[in-house]
């Protein structure tokens, strides 16, 4: 049986953010400040991939992600990069001022649906 990783709720809060691009942006800084454990959960749920797909795809075993994703977890850049590499994200620095526009971007894009 497959494991569903998106909700209703996910749902709904999807169609909120991308129908109101201020709520889009304000969206897009809360999760920027959250720790980078955090983060990773959370594009990799907006990815819909599992846990363990990711697992599978990093040759890696699940409980290794999900101590990843702990809060509390300082993961390496090396591993950062590979997890988001594997997801289709891309790690980069972005200078301050530059901040509020790459949020802008980043929180209007939709990620596309694994079949």
């Amino acid at each position: 049986m497959k494991e569903s990783v998106i909700d209703p709720f996910d749902d709904l809060l999807e169609e909120t953010i991308y129908s109101n691009p201020r709520r889009a942006a304000s969206f897009a800084r809360e999760i920027a400040e959250l720790p980078l454990s955090s983060q990773l959960a959370i594009w990799r749920h907006r990815q819909e991939v599992t846990q363990e797909r990711l697992a599978r795809k990093l040759g890696l075993k699940q409980p290794q992600i999900a101590r990843m994703e702990s809060a509390g977890h300082d993961p390496r850049l090396s591993s950062v990069e590979k997890q988001t590499a594997a997801l289709g994200y891309q790690v980069m620095f972005v200078p301050k001022p530059l901040v509020h526009k790459v949020l802008r971007l980043v929180a209007a894009h939709r990620p596309k649906k694994k079949p």
